[in-house]
């Protein structure tokens, strides 16, 4: 994981794709990165600080602010 967001951190999609590949090459046991989806990269995953285990990586759920006056020049969207 750290090898991944520290070296390829800056990698375009293709790379990434390329670096994905090189990665898998070097677990011969086939035990250390993610099983992933078609078209998945290690990219799309992190490990769970809690478990030690791969997960897949979703943005959390964002809710829209409710109320009468909606402060735009304040609003956080997380992207």
């Amino acid at each position: 994981y750290c090898l991944c967001w520290s070296v390829g951190a800056l990698l375009e999609a293709n790379d990434r794709m390329k670096f994905d590949t090189w990665l898998r090459r070097q677990d011969s046991s086939k035990r250390i990165m993610p099983r992933v989806q078609e078209g998945e990269t290690v990219y799309e995953y992190y490990v769970d600080s809690r478990t030690g285990e791969w997960q897949p990586w979703k943005p959390p759920q964002w809710t829209y602010p409710g109320g009468d006056k909606l402060d735009f020049s304040n609003l956080l969207v997380p992207t």
